[in-house]
């Protein structure tokens, strides 16, 4: 997209030329996160079960805007009450059970380009993982811009099996 490629050049010549294998900023990239929730709304401590991971977004240093991906009209108005954008409601056919979360991510950038957006990264929050610790996204997007990665996922190693066997095995 032209507005994508204009965006990285001016970033790349507002490094000196003896700098070029310097890493940029965090604050130097225009930052979004998609936060997509679908169906009816799940609550945790008398929250909606999203509103734990909005809040994270919106509190991180880097994240520039958090976009809401969501077919709930309740779950978008909590959004913007927050100070998050859901600017559309997802179609009935990108909110079903069997959709790939990539095709509700693949639509979500589609539209907010569409709005005039143009991020550099992208922050996939999941709100089904809403213990996050405090400054987890703010370290994540370092470490990407620091090591040159393009993708960086959370994940926890876990110890002790999450399958078991029963009488019936």
């Amino acid at each position: 997209d032209e507005e994508r490629a204009r965006n990285t050049v001016e970033v790349i010549e507002e490094l000196e030329s003896s700098n070029l294998n310097s890493t940029i900023s965090p604050s130097q990239v225009n930052v979004v996160s998609f936060v997509p929730w679908t169906g009816d709304l799940k609550y945790l401590k008398d929250e909606p079960l999203p509103v734990h991971t909005i809040r994270n977004s919106i509190e991180s240093k880097f994240i520039d805007t958090t976009f809401v991906s969501t077919d709930n009209e309740q779950l978008a108005e909590t959004a913007r009450d927050m100070g998050a954008e859901a600017p559309f409601l997802r179609p009935e056919s990108l909110a079903e059970d069997y959709v790939d979360i990539q095709e509700v991510y693949a639509f979500t950038l589609e539209r907010i380009e569409e709005l005039g957006y143009h991020p550099d990264i992208i922050v996939a929050l999941e709100p089904t993982f809403p213990f996050r610790p405090n400054g987890l996204i703010d370290l994540m997007i370092e470490d990407l811009q620091e090591t040159g990665l393009d993708t960086m996922v959370a994940a926890k190693q876990e110890s002790q099996p999450i399958f078991g066997h029963d009488e019936n095995d």
